[in-house]
């Protein structure tokens, strides 16, 4: 008999990948591994469906409070800080101040009742450096009214965009963002009268 370790055939010697294989591996692992970087830093950076204004979601119910928030940015800014609540069909979405003394402001959004988002911002006077913070995208119509006790100016803006600039004599603010004059006509009209 033979021996059986004989007929067994001798092991194969382990085959190496050739420096050919392994550098094509390797870039196309390099290559893979980099796209997935660059994927999860654009979403990082751009969002992922992401609106640009931020929406509750439907369970939860923020409330501003913007006389009591008006109440504490009084304490550091030197003009009568307008409290306009508008009431009935509107909600208020911020109110909040941003520096203090006479480079100080006040802003408060609110959604109006025909859905539209307008934003309120007072500074100690009327001028360049309250219109400049509506952006540049708004022109002087040249139109002026009185509202509230306040003289005030038309721009329009892009995409049928108006806004109201208006000075009180003690401050100077504008309201801006929509499309519907009542609505911007109505918040300026509340916010001179608040802050006389």
């Amino acid at each position: 008999m033979s021996d059986p370790s004989l007929d067994q055939a001798p092991p194969k010697k382990r085959e190496l990948p050739t420096k050919k294989n392994t550098s094509v591996k390797n870039m196309a692992w390099a290559m893979g591994l980099n796209l997935i970087l660059v994927a999860i830093i654009a979403v990082a950076v751009v969002g992922l469906g992401r609106d640009n204004e931020q929406k509750p979601s439907a369970g939860s119910v923020t409330t501003v409070n913007i006389a009591e928030s008006a109440g504490r940015a009084q304490e550091t800014l030197p003009f009568p800080v307008a409290k306009p609540e508008m009431g009935e069909g509107w909600r208020p979405i911020k109110a909040r101040q941003g520096g203090s003394g006479e480079s100080g402001t006040w802003t408060v959004q609110q959604r109006s009742a025909s859905g539209e988002l307008l934003t309120f911002v007072q500074g100690s006077e009327y001028g360049p450096a309250i219109t400049q913070l509506m952006g540049g995208e708004y022109r002087a119509s040249g139109e002026e009214q009185q509202i509230g006790g306040a003289d005030c100016e038309w721009f329009d803006g892009d995409d049928k965009r108006i806004a109201l600039g208006c000075d009180t004599g003690d401050s100077g603010f504008v309201v801006y963002g929509g499309t519907n004059r009542e609505d911007t006509a109505a918040f300026a009209e509340k916010a001179a009268r608040t802050a006389q």
